[in-house]
Protein backbone atom coordinates (compact mmCIF):
# COMPACT_ATOMS: atom_id res chain seq x y z
CA UNK A 1 0.00 0.00 0.00
CA UNK A 2 2.87 2.00 1.22
CA UNK A 3 4.97 1.35 -2.35
CA UNK A 4 1.30 2.18 -4.03
CA UNK A 5 1.39 5.43 -2.50
CA UNK A 6 4.85 6.47 -3.37
CA UNK A 7 4.12 5.83 -7.00
CA UNK A 8 1.60 7.65 -7.46
CA UNK A 9 2.90 10.81 -5.81
CA UNK A 10 5.91 10.71 -7.85
CA UNK A 11 4.23 10.81 -10.51
CA UNK A 12 2.55 13.73 -9.46
CA UNK A 13 5.13 15.49 -8.94
CA UNK A 14 6.69 14.47 -12.82
CA UNK A 15 3.19 16.32 -13.86
CA UNK A 16 3.87 19.53 -12.12
CA UNK A 17 7.49 19.09 -13.41
CA UNK A 18 6.27 18.85 -17.14
CA UNK A 19 4.00 21.77 -16.51
CA UNK A 20 6.70 24.16 -15.19
CA UNK A 21 8.71 23.69 -18.25
CA UNK A 22 5.88 23.80 -20.46
CA UNK A 23 5.24 27.10 -19.05
CA UNK A 24 9.24 28.41 -19.06
CA UNK A 25 9.37 27.02 -22.90
CA UNK A 26 6.41 29.21 -23.88
CA UNK A 27 7.60 32.42 -22.16
CA UNK A 28 10.97 31.94 -23.95
CA UNK A 29 9.41 31.33 -26.97
CA UNK A 30 6.94 34.80 -26.83
CA UNK A 31 10.37 36.87 -25.52
CA UNK A 32 12.02 35.27 -28.78
CA UNK A 33 9.53 36.65 -30.85
CA UNK A 34 9.15 39.87 -29.65
CA UNK A 35 12.65 40.31 -30.01
CA UNK A 36 12.67 39.63 -33.44
CA UNK A 37 9.34 42.12 -34.36
CA UNK A 38 11.38 44.92 -32.64
CA UNK A 39 14.78 44.16 -34.69
CA UNK A 40 12.95 43.72 -38.05
CA UNK A 41 10.96 46.99 -36.93
CA UNK A 42 14.37 48.91 -36.29
CA UNK A 43 15.60 47.23 -39.33
CA UNK A 44 12.99 48.66 -41.38
CA UNK A 45 12.95 51.94 -40.20
CA UNK A 46 16.82 52.47 -41.54
CA UNK A 47 16.98 53.36 -45.63
CA UNK A 48 18.25 50.86 -47.92
CA UNK A 49 21.90 52.23 -48.46
CA UNK A 50 23.53 49.37 -48.81
CA UNK A 51 25.70 49.23 -52.25
CA UNK A 52 24.85 53.12 -52.64
CA UNK A 53 26.85 56.14 -52.57
CA UNK A 54 27.50 57.57 -49.44
CA UNK A 55 28.10 61.59 -49.05
CA UNK A 56 28.79 63.50 -45.78
CA UNK A 57 27.02 67.05 -46.14
CA UNK A 58 26.62 70.01 -43.94
CA UNK A 59 25.10 73.64 -43.93
CA UNK A 60 25.28 76.24 -41.05
CA UNK A 61 22.58 78.97 -40.93
CA UNK A 62 23.63 82.39 -38.55
CA UNK A 63 22.21 85.75 -37.77
CA UNK A 64 23.26 88.16 -35.26
CA UNK A 65 20.39 89.71 -32.65
CA UNK A 66 20.25 92.77 -30.49
CA UNK A 67 21.69 92.43 -26.94
CA UNK A 68 18.28 92.67 -25.18
CA UNK A 69 19.45 91.93 -21.38
CA UNK A 70 22.64 93.46 -19.50
CA UNK A 71 24.12 91.33 -16.09
CA UNK A 72 25.38 95.01 -14.02
CA UNK A 73 27.98 94.33 -11.46
CA UNK A 74 28.71 96.42 -8.36
CA UNK A 75 31.33 95.74 -6.19
CA UNK A 76 32.84 97.30 -2.93
CA UNK A 77 35.92 97.14 -0.51
CA UNK A 78 36.73 97.93 2.99
CA UNK A 79 39.66 98.06 5.43
CA UNK A 80 39.54 97.06 8.91
CA UNK A 81 41.54 96.09 12.01
CA UNK A 82 39.51 92.74 12.35
CA UNK A 83 38.27 90.49 9.80
CA UNK A 84 34.70 90.62 11.49
CA UNK A 85 34.65 94.52 11.25
CA UNK A 86 35.78 94.19 7.51
CA UNK A 87 32.89 92.16 6.60
CA UNK A 88 30.41 93.99 9.05
CA UNK A 89 31.43 96.93 6.64
CA UNK A 90 31.27 95.10 3.32
CA UNK A 91 27.74 93.70 4.59
CA UNK A 92 26.07 96.92 5.47
CA UNK A 93 27.09 98.46 2.03
CA UNK A 94 25.18 95.31 0.22
CA UNK A 95 22.42 95.47 2.32
CA UNK A 96 21.63 98.65 1.73
CA UNK A 97 22.19 98.54 -2.28
CA UNK A 98 20.47 95.08 -2.09
CA UNK A 99 17.16 97.24 -0.31
CA UNK A 100 17.27 99.56 -2.56
CA UNK A 101 17.54 97.37 -5.70
CA UNK A 102 15.15 94.99 -4.85
CA UNK A 103 12.43 97.98 -4.98
CA UNK A 104 13.00 98.02 -8.65
CA UNK A 105 10.43 95.60 -10.60
CA UNK A 106 12.87 95.29 -13.72
CA UNK A 107 15.22 94.15 -11.69
CA UNK A 108 15.96 90.21 -11.57
CA UNK A 109 18.52 87.35 -10.72
CA UNK A 110 20.42 89.26 -7.84
CA UNK A 111 23.16 87.64 -6.17
CA UNK A 112 26.25 88.94 -3.78
CA UNK A 113 29.12 87.75 -2.83
CA UNK A 114 31.45 88.15 0.10
CA UNK A 115 34.95 87.81 0.80
CA UNK A 116 37.81 88.76 3.49
CA UNK A 117 41.54 88.42 3.52
CA UNK A 118 44.17 89.62 5.40
CA UNK A 119 46.95 92.09 4.77
CA UNK A 120 50.76 91.59 5.41
CA UNK A 121 53.65 93.61 6.47
CA UNK A 122 56.91 93.33 7.93
CA UNK A 123 57.70 89.83 9.01
CA UNK A 124 54.66 88.02 7.51
CA UNK A 125 52.57 89.87 10.52
CA UNK A 126 48.45 90.96 9.58
CA UNK A 127 48.59 94.15 9.78
CA UNK A 128 44.73 94.72 8.83
CA UNK A 129 41.88 92.62 6.96
CA UNK A 130 40.43 93.41 3.60
CA UNK A 131 36.59 93.03 2.86
CA UNK A 132 35.31 92.52 -0.68
CA UNK A 133 32.22 92.33 -1.86
CA UNK A 134 30.09 91.88 -4.92
CA UNK A 135 26.67 92.64 -6.21
CA UNK A 136 24.71 91.54 -9.46
CA UNK A 137 22.02 91.69 -11.19
CA UNK A 138 20.05 91.48 -14.11
CA UNK A 139 17.58 93.99 -16.12
CA UNK A 140 16.32 94.41 -19.61
CA UNK A 141 18.12 96.93 -21.91
CA UNK A 142 15.14 98.95 -22.71
CA UNK A 143 14.12 99.25 -18.91
CA UNK A 144 17.73 100.24 -18.40
CA UNK A 145 17.73 103.31 -20.76
CA UNK A 146 14.20 104.57 -18.84
CA UNK A 147 15.56 103.88 -15.41
CA UNK A 148 17.87 107.03 -15.65
CA UNK A 149 19.66 106.93 -12.35
CA UNK A 150 20.41 104.48 -9.56
CA UNK A 151 20.55 106.01 -5.74
CA UNK A 152 23.61 104.23 -4.43
CA UNK A 153 24.88 103.52 -0.44
CA UNK A 154 28.33 104.87 -0.11
CA UNK A 155 31.08 103.03 -1.16
CA UNK A 156 29.89 101.21 -3.95
CA UNK A 157 31.27 100.76 -7.16
CA UNK A 158 30.15 100.07 -10.51
CA UNK A 159 32.50 97.65 -11.48
CA UNK A 160 31.33 95.92 -15.10
CA UNK A 161 28.58 95.41 -17.78
CA UNK A 162 27.51 92.32 -19.45
CA UNK A 163 24.95 92.39 -22.43
CA UNK A 164 23.37 89.47 -23.76
CA UNK A 165 20.06 88.29 -25.43
CA UNK A 166 16.96 87.38 -23.45
CA UNK A 167 16.50 83.33 -23.94
CA UNK A 168 13.14 84.19 -25.84
CA UNK A 169 15.21 86.20 -28.41
CA UNK A 170 17.70 83.43 -28.66
CA UNK A 171 14.75 80.90 -29.31
CA UNK A 172 13.14 82.90 -31.67
CA UNK A 173 16.45 83.09 -33.94
CA UNK A 174 17.44 79.51 -33.60
CA UNK A 175 13.70 78.36 -34.59
CA UNK A 176 13.97 80.68 -37.91
CA UNK A 177 17.46 79.19 -38.60
CA UNK A 178 16.64 75.91 -38.34
CA UNK A 179 13.60 75.80 -40.54
CA UNK A 180 16.17 77.71 -42.99
CA UNK A 181 19.18 75.21 -42.31
CA UNK A 182 16.99 72.36 -42.58
CA UNK A 183 15.59 73.81 -46.26
CA UNK A 184 19.12 74.54 -47.22
CA UNK A 185 20.69 71.25 -46.47
CA UNK A 186 18.03 69.25 -48.58
CA UNK A 187 18.25 71.36 -51.25
CA UNK A 188 21.74 71.05 -51.38
CA UNK A 189 21.80 66.69 -51.16
CA UNK A 190 19.52 66.76 -53.92
CA UNK A 191 21.98 69.10 -56.09
CA UNK A 192 24.68 67.03 -55.30
CA UNK A 193 22.06 63.72 -55.98
CA UNK A 194 21.78 65.14 -59.51
CA UNK A 195 24.63 66.16 -60.26
CA UNK A 196 26.47 62.95 -59.63
CA UNK A 197 23.57 61.28 -62.15
CA UNK A 198 21.41 59.63 -59.16
CA UNK A 199 17.35 59.96 -59.17
CA UNK A 200 17.46 60.71 -55.45
CA UNK A 201 18.69 60.81 -52.16
CA UNK A 202 17.92 59.50 -48.78
CA UNK A 203 19.08 60.79 -45.28
CA UNK A 204 20.99 57.98 -43.25
CA UNK A 205 22.01 59.93 -40.58
CA UNK A 206 21.40 63.63 -39.55
CA UNK A 207 23.02 65.56 -36.11
CA UNK A 208 21.99 69.49 -35.78
CA UNK A 209 24.45 71.51 -33.53
CA UNK A 210 22.48 74.06 -31.96
CA UNK A 211 25.45 76.35 -30.16
CA UNK A 212 24.86 79.10 -27.63
CA UNK A 213 24.78 82.76 -28.75
CA UNK A 214 27.85 84.38 -29.19
CA UNK A 215 28.35 88.10 -27.59
CA UNK A 216 30.96 90.31 -27.02
CA UNK A 217 33.34 90.28 -23.78
CA UNK A 218 31.57 92.26 -21.02
CA UNK A 219 31.99 96.31 -20.96
CA UNK A 220 34.57 97.61 -18.11
CA UNK A 221 32.83 100.61 -16.66
CA UNK A 222 34.73 103.16 -15.28
CA UNK A 223 34.73 103.24 -11.94
CA UNK A 224 32.12 104.92 -9.91
CA UNK A 225 32.06 105.61 -6.23
CA UNK A 226 29.35 107.17 -4.13
CA UNK A 227 31.39 108.96 -2.45
CA UNK A 228 28.78 111.04 -0.52
CA UNK A 229 26.39 108.95 1.70
CA UNK A 230 23.54 108.61 -1.30
CA UNK A 231 24.56 109.33 -4.86
CA UNK A 232 22.76 108.97 -8.49
CA UNK A 233 24.45 107.20 -10.70
CA UNK A 234 24.15 106.73 -14.68
CA UNK A 235 24.82 103.73 -16.01
CA UNK A 236 25.83 103.61 -19.41
CA UNK A 237 24.38 101.36 -22.39
CA UNK A 238 26.17 100.14 -25.46
CA UNK A 239 24.28 96.83 -26.17
CA UNK A 240 25.67 95.53 -29.43
CA UNK A 241 24.72 92.58 -30.75
CA UNK A 242 25.08 88.50 -30.31
CA UNK A 243 25.86 85.57 -32.83
CA UNK A 244 23.37 82.84 -33.13
CA UNK A 245 24.35 80.16 -35.47
CA UNK A 246 22.58 76.58 -35.97
CA UNK A 247 24.17 73.96 -38.15
CA UNK A 248 23.37 70.80 -39.95
CA UNK A 249 25.51 67.62 -40.89
CA UNK A 250 24.95 64.14 -41.77
CA UNK A 251 25.49 61.02 -44.62
CA UNK A 252 23.22 61.42 -47.40
CA UNK A 253 22.56 58.04 -49.56
CA UNK A 254 22.73 58.54 -53.34
CA UNK A 255 19.88 56.35 -55.05
CA UNK A 256 19.32 55.37 -58.52
CA UNK A 257 15.51 54.46 -58.41
CA UNK A 258 12.69 57.04 -59.28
Amino acid sequence: MFYLFKCIKDIHNLRVLALVWLVFLGQCFVMHSATAQNHKSHAASEPACHGQALVHLQHQEQTEINNDKVRINWGVQTQANSADAALKMVNRVLNEAIDTFKRNAAIENMRNNVQTYPNYGANQYITNWQGSGQLSFEIAVAALEAQGNFNLPKGLVLSGLDYFPSNNSVLEAKQKLLQQAMQQFQAKAQRVAQGFGYARYALSEVHIQDDNAQHAMPMMANRVFAAEAQKMVNVPTAPGNSMVSVGISGKVCLLKDK
